[in-house]
């Protein structure tokens, strides 16, 4: 089933790839990563769900917070820039969307956002 929403194609594919990055990045080989579109009235949702090491409410509160953080290394010690999430924030905010966080150290990490699925005009 087809599922239309209104955004710019290149902020949103780059901040969609970073959060799946981040996902792949924090879960352990044979883990899980999805992605999942669901759609609400005048908005359609956008979930990235994994099992991966999940983050307690501190770093949640960073990850959302509006300065620059210090990347945290992955489980098999990748690096970053820490500005990812900062990026995709900012893409998501500029598209009428609002980047929103659920997790549960040592469980996994929900990624969630809305776009619309008309134009503001």
């Amino acid at each position: 089933r087809e599922i239309e929403a209104f955004f710019d194609y290149y902020t949103i594919d780059a901040a969609i790839r970073n959060i799946i990055s981040n996902a792949l990045k924090f879960t352990k080989r044979g883990g899980r990563v999805a992605v999942s579109l669901e759609n609400l009235d005048e908005q359609v949702l956008v979930k990235i769900v994994d099992n991966g090491t999940g983050m307690d409410l501190k770093k949640v509160n960073e990850v959302l917070g509006e300065a620059w953080i210090a990347s945290t290394k992955g489980t098999e010690h990748e690096s970053g820039s820490g500005l990812g999430l900062m990026l995709c924030k900012t893409f998501i905010s500029n598209n009428g969307g609002k980047l929103q966080v659920d997790s549960v150290l040592g469980r996994g990490t929900t990624f969630f956002f809305t776009l619309p699925k008309n134009s503001a005009e």
